[in-house]
């Protein structure tokens, strides 16, 4: 599977590559700090991700700008979960409202953060493409 991550805070970048780095011999995994950079990648299928985590708060264009322009731009069928540290649920439903497939909490504790990854992972192996195709 194709995943694409899309983070503009130094320090999450280096938490994400070192967390998602076991998962990399399985998975291809590309790890960008710029959103519209991201968007051209997708939109040009130079790189076609099977999902895309991305962040919320981002100066150039924040993670729900990013599912909007995204969704309505022919690619709608891309499950996007939006990353962020803030728990709230009106933000929440405004991403789940606006397309988003997934609301991820980060947390702070690097053991947390690689657990969640790895249970995000796990969720998308299993769930994103049937295994027969009865089509």
């Amino acid at each position: 599977m194709n995943y694409l991550f899309i983070d503009d805070d130094k320090l999450q970048l280096m938490k994400l590559k070192k967390a998602l780095d076991p998962f990399s011999q399985i998975h291809e995994i590309k790890i960008m700090d710029n959103p519209l950079t991201a968007m051209e990648l997708v939109r040009t299928r130079t790189f076609s991700p099977d999902v895309i985590v991305v962040d919320f708060n981002m100066p150039q264009m924040d993670g729900l700008d990013f599912i909007k322009e995204l969704k309505f731009s022919g690619h709608s069928y891309i499950p996007i979960v939006i990353s962020t540290t803030m728990n709230c649920v009106e933000m929440a439903k405004e991403c789940y409202g606006n397309g988003a497939a997934g609301y991820l909490i980060k947390p702070t504790d690097y053991k947390e953060f690689t657990k969640k990854l790895k249970i995000l992972i796990q969720y998308w192996e299993a769930n994103l493409f049937p295994e027969t195709s009865n089509c």
